[in-house]
């Protein structure tokens, strides 16, 4: 639909981004156009053996608005720090591999690990405990969908998300891993990753929530025991990413379903735009009558929001923070019954201009979680983007 036009949305980028996609989506003729771009491509991208071909793409998942790493560290270094912060590595870009796969009825991204880029995320994440040593920080990485569903001779054992995440493992010092893959693994054969979106499901949210709660040591809630639905026809970012290359075909003619479990507490989800978490609005984490014709992903949560404020009547007194991307909007149907207070912050949307200004460490300190979890997508190891956000949560005293 045509974006409204207001000096908000024109400050912070998003009409000119949102009036382009408009633009796209509606000149005369596209599908006609997009169908004969397709063919064309086929004469220069062969599909090979098994009908898999890889096609290089810049996939981004950020906010698509130009705001780099550099502006984000000059805001950053402007400030005085009582301790030192970790040193981002400078990584050659052509040393890391990017592109898609395309098999059959499914895309997904190429993995290439960075020793350098995950030695700094640890050490970020290290910082942030060194600011706060009374906390228990827990680090949730779950994999890709290729690290499963791909051909074994596209990856290296070395350059594996599994081989990523030992790693990782390795130089957490005071921060608990949590081993959402291994669990995830034994489900593999089950609809845990979209085929044409580069999000977990559901489903596979559940599993990655199990590992996390039981490394707690609390009781995770039963699949079973929750209302459940699907919504069908969703072709996700990842279609979006490929739809130009005639190999997309089989993406379209199968496309993913979203499955949803819906929370059996009660439970109050209100969205903020700054931590005085005033003017909120509400929402639901399921919506299943969500008008997601774009996105049916966001039948969870609805939108992305800068600060999630979650009350349930669990009453156990208990509460979390989470620092997330959007794997976290899956992930919250499940939480809900662990905690009576839950605080997700989305690092994207802090720390820049035209948004709030966050210092992690006195968050934590004002709202006194039992834990911190940080999750967010394994692609963003690979290829340094979550530490943009990260490393911008003000965590300097």
């Amino acid at each position: 639909s045509k974006p409204k036009f207001s000096i908000e949305n024109v400050l912070n980028s998003s009409f000119m981004k949102d009036f382009e996609n408009y633009y796209l989506d509606t000149f005369p003729f596209r599908e006609h156009l997009l169908g004969v771009n397709r063919k064309l491509n086929n004469v220069y991208y062969a599909t090979g053996k098994s009908g898999v071909v890889v096609v290089n793409n810049n996939f981004s998942v950020g906010l698509g608005d130009g705001v780099g790493i550099e502006q984000n560290e000059e805001k950053i270094n402007d400030e005085e720090t009582l301790l030192p912060k970790p040193i981002k590595p400078i990584i050659d870009e052509g040393v890391v591999t990017k592109g898609i796969i395309i098999i059959k009825n499914s895309a997904t991204e190429c993995f290439s690990f960075s020793k350098e880029l995950t030695t700094y995320f640890a050490e970020v994440i290290e910082f942030f405990h060194t600011l706060m040593p009374d906390e228990k920080i827990y680090v949730m990485i779950p994999p890709n969908a290729g690290e499963f569903y791909s051909p074994a001779n596209m990856y290296k054992e070395e350059e594996s998300i599994k081989t990523a995440l030992s790693y990782l493992k390795s130089q957490l010092k005071n921060s608990i891993f949590v081993d959402a893959y291994s669990v995830m693994a034994k489900h593999q054969d089950e609809y845990i990753f979209f085929r044409t979106d580069h999000h977990w499901t559901a489903r596979g949210a559940y599993y990655a929530y199990k590992a996390f709660i039981e490394a707690v040591g609390l009781e995770p809630v039963n699949l079973s025991d929750l209302e459940t639905g699907f919504v069908p026809d969703f072709l996700g970012s990842m279609h979006k990413s490929v739809a130009k290359y005639a190999q997309s075909e089989g993406l379209r003619e199968d496309p993913d379903y979203v499955e949803y479990f819906i929370p059996k507490v009660n439970y109050t989800a209100t969205t903020y735009k700054n931590t005085d978490m005033v003017d909120g609005k509400e929402l639901l984490l399921v919506n299943k009558d969500y008008d997601a014709s774009d996105n049916k992903y966001y039948i969870f949560l609805g939108q992305d929001s800068a600060l999630l404020k979650i009350t349930t009547d669990v009453d156990n007194g208990r509460k979390l923070v989470i620092v997330r991307d959007s794997y976290g909007h899956a992930f919250l149907p499940f939480i809900v019954h662990n905690y009576e207070e839950i605080y997700v912050i989305e690092p994207r949307y802090f720390n820049r201009e035209g948004y709030s200004s966050l210092k992690l460490n006195e968050f934590v300190e004002k709202v006194d979680p039992d834990e911190i979890l940080f999750m967010n997508y394994a692609m963003f190891i690979s290829e340094g983007y979550w530490f943009q956000w990260i490393d911008v949560i003000e965590a300097l005293q």
